[in-house]
């Protein structure tokens, strides 16, 4: 412990590893107007994510000097992939349409290998291993308490307060109580699965299958067996709350699969056979999983479905990503631009609106192209070849374990400058050393956690600390205290080197590394219908678990170190020497990665603080209801809003790629004006259409910002015509650009009952305001269109259908369309929302 202590690049990867499960991240500056009116956390920002990039990127640089001064390396396997990747995300990030967030989360996900990699070259003992494992496990075990909580306290708790404020809630919040968002968000409340410190119960699911599996395996190495089987309940229940159907089953699957590859080990046969025939039966497991995607494949080709609910939920999702990815086919559409292209693709027999295919693959491809798909699967098939055996060390070699227990003794030279592994054996830390270094290990982490949390109030923060920290102290001391008798291999053994003292026993060391390759199996088998390895903080875990076994891999084919040359160093065996093109792979990538993070980092860092400080000005500066007469009161509120809209243009101009800032400015400003809180003028409207422009052309494929922009123009006429003495001209003028923007929302999402409404509304009020009998003859044609689509949606769905009401509104406004067309007017609901 005390080595690891002293090497800073360690310790910054350790608390990486340990902090991001523990808080909330995001790509986007938006706010999320549900969950801030239930939760004490302010919204996250983006540099939280940049700040941990920077952090991570920094710590790899340092790596990757000190490998450079002693010309050793540890490979991987993930080098291919990630170089694959690096490319894939430039192009992509290049042609992206919302910009922003394609390069912050595209940062963000190549970031995770290289900490995986990182990892692995100063993960070189046992007792480093065992500070990885502990850390990782540690906040697994805080987010099943945490899960615990939600299901039995918190959500309870929310649904009381829900219902006693359910009204006051929508309304402050400008929500209509029939919407579906009500309902949608009604259902989840319902649901009560908890998430952890998660956003989604189906990532919480498979963030914890794949650590009970790793502590599985430690306790099965002989790390405190009672303890520790209760710890591996205790995530199995939390996994289990979260409801996430697939996590079971990776779960199940996962294990089956190693309790059957343990069995077979006992028998000699089998276990000779697999030495001898590593390669092919690594090549039969890819095949069985190839396999096992084209009979999915074709199951869904014929039947036009998957079997389950859930399933086929996921078939409609692939069958539209087909046709994005066929349109984006080199460039991708780019990271987290997946949710504004998919609604384009989506039939109305798929009524979820997502963000992720939910398929690994599936959204890599869209993502990034087929540069990034074969990024992505070289990532995958060279670490598991690099796990299996079949690549780098051992490679072609029968791996019976009887060495594992000096494999860790070539990590013990001048090279790495680790202690020889006598000397090691002598300052081993004793059990109180430890303890204070978990300790401070902990306090670093979750000191750094409670400023990340966002949250004004002291005792809210302290709530989230005092039962996560003790629990995750404890955890990590499950995992890290030396001394379990089981896992050590006797000091008093002869003729073994004296090394083998320090590393566990060949078979605890095989049980630890099997746990840690089930608890990946099983996230990246739940991930065919999930999307955690997207999301920061599960996927952070999981590469760091891989590092975790890649190193137990060198481990355990190391053979012996050879000796020194004549005034030379010596080399790990385990490493190979940093040659020239292994240099130059990584090494500008990462450089070039942690400039380009570091610039970004600057950008968001700025813009982000003059939004938050546009957010809270524009929170005080509220005028009334009526419109300010008296002058003097006038020009203070005049000069209040002047200086908002300054901060928010300021946060436009530092950013140029963030819609975040132009959307908030031009709907601030629209609120002031449609509402009458202040005079309704060409000049403050044109103020507010050059915002949601800007905002449109940095985000051009989000329906939602042309929403808002036709709401907006509809709210303006409606306010001018109230005014007997604005020209027709000028409203004339907002119809039109009314009409315009509903246009844009139906052809990138043309399948949304709701847009068409908004069409058909728009049209017909262009048609009373001009008396053109085509306007009212497409106001019709679009009202019934909705009505048809609202119809096609299937007979289950009851979320997002339209309410009685609102069916009859939109029946209404047809109904005066045709009356107005037939000569005969009938009275129309008046509103951009249609009554």
């Amino acid at each position: 412990m005390n080595l690891i202590l002293r090497r800073i690049p360690l310790l910054i990867l350790l608390v990486v590893v340990g902090l991001r499960p523990l808080i909330g991240e995001t790509y986007d500056a938006a706010q999320d107007v549900i969950s801030s009116g239930v939760s004490q956390l302010a919204p996250a920002m983006p540099m939280r994510t940049l700040a941990i990039d920077v952090a991570i990127l920094a710590a790899a640089v340092g790596v990757i000097a000190r490998r450079a001064w002693t010309r050793s390396y540890r490979r991987t396997g993930l080098e291919w992939g990630f170089a694959l990747l690096v490319v894939a995300a430039g192009v992509s990030c290049a042609w992206a349409q919302q910009k922003r967030l394609a390069v912050n989360a595209s940062i963000d996900w190549l970031c995770l290998p290289v900490l995986a990699m990182a990892l692995v070259q100063e993960v070189t003992t046992h007792r480093h291993r065992r500070v990885l494992l502990g850390v990782i496990v540690a906040s697994a075990a805080a987010n099943a308490v945490e899960c615990l909580d939600e299901a039995w306290l918190s959500l309870p708790e929310t649904r009381r307060f829900y219902e006693e404020n359910r009204t006051q809630f929508w309304r402050e919040r400008g929500v209509p109580l029939d919407s579906a968002m009500v309902r949608m968000y009604e259902a989840r409340l319902r649901a009560g699965e908890p998430d952890g410190f998660f956003y989604h119960g189906n990532v919480a699911g498979g963030y914890l299958a794949m650590v009970a599996l790793a502590l599985a395996g430690a306790v099965a190495a002989g790390r405190s067996r009672i303890l520790g089987a209760g710890a591996v309940a205790l995530l199995a229940l939390a996994m289990f709350l979260t409801g996430s159907t697939g996590a079971l089953a990776a779960f199940a699957l996962a294990g089956g699969a190693w309790v059957g590859a343990s069995v077979l080990r006992r028998w000699p046969q089998w276990r000779e056979l697999i030495a001898r025939r590593r390669r092919a039966v690594f090549l039969g497991a890819w095949s069985c999983v190839a396999f096992s995607a084209a009979a999915v494949v074709g199951h869904g080709l014929y039947h036009k479905s998957l079997p389950g609910a859930s399933l086929n939920f996921r078939w409609q999702y692939w069958t539209a990503s087909v046709e994005m990815i066929r349109d984006h086919l080199w460039t991708g559409v780019g990271r987290e631009n997946f949710g504004r292209h998919y609604v384009r693709y989506k039939s109305i027999e798929s009524p979820e609106e997502v963000a992720s295919p939910h398929n690994l693959l599936v959204q890599a491809a869209a993502d990034f192209g087929v540069v990034g798909l074969a990024g992505l699967m070289a990532l995958l098939i060279g670490g598991s070849a690099w796990l299996a055996g079949v690549a780098g060390p051992g490679g072609g070699r029968a791996d019976d374990g009887g060495r594992a227990g000096c494999g860790g003794c070539a990590s013990g030279t001048a090279a790495t400058r680790d202690p020889p592994p006598v000397e090691a054996l002598k300052n081993s830390p004793s059990r109180r050393t430890v303890l204070i270094q978990s300790l401070l290990l902990a306090l670093v982490i979750f000191g750094i956690r409670l400023p990340l949390l966002g949250a004004d109030s002291g005792a809210f923060m302290l709530v989230q600390s005092y039962v996560a920290l003790p629990v995750w102290i404890a955890a990590f001391l499950l995992i890290a205290l030396p001394g379990a008798s089981a896992e050590k291999i006797p000091t008093t053994r002869r003729n073994t080197g004296e090394c083998a003292a320090m590393e566990p026993r060949p078979a605890a060391a095989l049980f630890m590394f099997a746990g840690a390759c089930a608890g990946l199996a099983a996230f990246v088998i739940q991930d065919a219908v999930n999307f955690a390895l997207f999301v920061p903080a599960s996927a952070t875990t999981a590469l760091a678990l891989y590092a975790f076994a890649a190193s137990s891999r060198h481990a355990r084919t190391a053979p012996a170190a050879p000796s020194s040359p004549a005034g030379g160093q010596a080399r790990p065996a385990h490493t190979t020497p940093l040659t020239r093109g292994t240099f130059l792979l990584l090494t500008p990538a990462i450089l070039i990665l942690l400039g380009c993070t570091a610039w970004q980092t600057w950008v968001v860092a700025r813009s982000n603080r003059a939004l938050a400080e546009a957010r809270e000005l524009a929170r005080r500066c509220v005028p009334g209801a009526e419109v300010v007469q008296d002058a003097p009161r006038r020009n203070g509120v005049e000069d209040a809003v002047r200086h908002v809209l300054e901060r928010f243009s300021d946060a436009a101009r530092m950013d140029a790629w963030d819609p975040t800032p132009c959307l908030e400015q031009g709907e601030w400003l629209a609120a002031l004006c449609t509402r009458g809180a202040l005079p309704a003028s060409p000049q403050g409207f044109d103020q507010v259409r050059a915002a949601l422009d800007q905002a449109r052309r940095r985000d051009p494929a989000r329906a939602e910002i042309s929403r808002r922009i036709a709401r907006t123009e509809l709210a303006a006429a409606s306010r001018l015509a109230a005014e007997s003495t604005k020209p027709r001209t000028q409203q004339a003028e907002h119809l039109i650009r009314a009409v315009e923007a509903a246009q844009r929302v139906v052809q990138l999402y043309p399948s949304d009952p709701s847009a068409w409404r908004l069409l058909g509304e728009c049209q017909m009020q262009a048609g009373d305001a001009s008396s053109d009998p085509e306007a009212w003859k497409a106001a019709e044609a679009s009202l019934s269109r909705s009505l048809d689509l609202d119809a096609a949606r299937p007979a289950w769905e009851v979320i997002r259908r339209f309410s009685d009401a609102e069916r009859g509104a939109i029946e209404r406004l047809r109904e005066a369309v045709q009356g107005e067309l037939s000569g005969v007017p009938k009275p129309s609901p008046g509103g951009p929302d249609g009554g």
